[in-house]
C-alpha cells in the first residue's frame, strides 16, 4: 500500500464532511430548502458518514504500522538488496517496506526462511475456501542473522498481537453500539 496515512486523513476528512454536512441538514429550517432536498440529505450525510468511518477503521492499522515502522520504534531488521536496483528492506512487528512499497503484517502471518527468501505467509479466508497470500522477500548476502531474528520475534510476539487485536475488536464494537445507541436517540427508534 502507498501512502496508507494520507489515506487515513482522507477518510477521516470524508468522515467529517459527513458530520458537518448531517449537522447543517438537521439545524436548516424546513422552509430554507426544497422539502426533496431536506429530505435527501440526511440520508446522503449518513451515507458520506458511515463510508468515512469504516474506511477509517480500516485504514488506521496500516497508518499506525507505517508511521511506527518509518520512526523506527518497532524495526526488528533491515538491509539493502541489490536486485533491480538498490533497495532498502524494512520489517518490523507488524509491517513490511520494500523500497517504497509497503505491506501491513497481521498477526496470523507465518515466517519462515527458503533458502535466500524470507516468506510471510498469509491464508486468506473468501467465501469460496481461501487461499495463500505469499510475501516473498530476497534476503541480503550477510543479513540471515537479521532474518533469523525477524523469525524469533514474530513468534515470541503473537501472544501479545493476539491481545492488542481482542482489545481493538472490543473497542470497535463498543463504538458501534454507541453510535448506533446515540442514532437512535437522534432519530427516535422508529421502529
Amino acid at each position: 500500500m502507498h501512502r496508507p496515512v494520507l489515506k487515513l486523513r482522507i477518510a477521516i476528512a470524508v468522515f467529517l464532511g459527513g458530520v458537518a454536512t448531517l449537522s447543517v441538514s438537521l439545524l436548516v429550517p424546513t422552509g430554507g430548502l426544497s422539502p426533496f432536498v431536506h429530505d435527501l440529505l440526511p440520508g446522503l450525510a449518513g451515507v458520506v458518514l458511515a463510508a468515512g468511518f469504516i474506511a477509517a477503521l480500516v485504514l488506521y492499522p496500516y497508518a499506525r504500522s507505517y508511521t511506527r515502522l518509518r520512526s523506527g520504534a518497532s524495526v526488528i531488521a533491515r538491509w539493502v538488496i541489490a536486485q533491480p536496483g538498490e533497495r532498502e528492506v524494512v520489517v518490523s512487528d507488524d509491517a513490511v517496506c520494500i523500497g517504497h512499497d509497503f505491506f501491513h503484517l497481521p498477526f496470523s502471518v507465518h515466517v519462515r526462511i527458503r533458502g535466500d527468501v524470507l516468506e510471510f505467509d498469509q491464508f486468506i479466508f473468501s467465501r469460496f475456501g481461501g487461499y495463500h497470500d505469499v510475501l516473498r522477500v530476497p534476503i541480503a548476502p550477510g543479513a540471515e542473522a537479521a532474518a533469523a531474528r525477524v523469525i524469533e520475534q514474530r513468534r515470541a510476539a503473537n501472544p501479545a498481537a493476539v491481545r492488542r487485536f481482542r482489545r481493538q475488536a472490543l473497542a470497535v464494537l463498543a463504538l458501534v453500539v454507541l453510535t448506533g445507541g446515540a442514532w437512535l436517540l437522534l432519530f427516535g427508534s422508529g421502529l
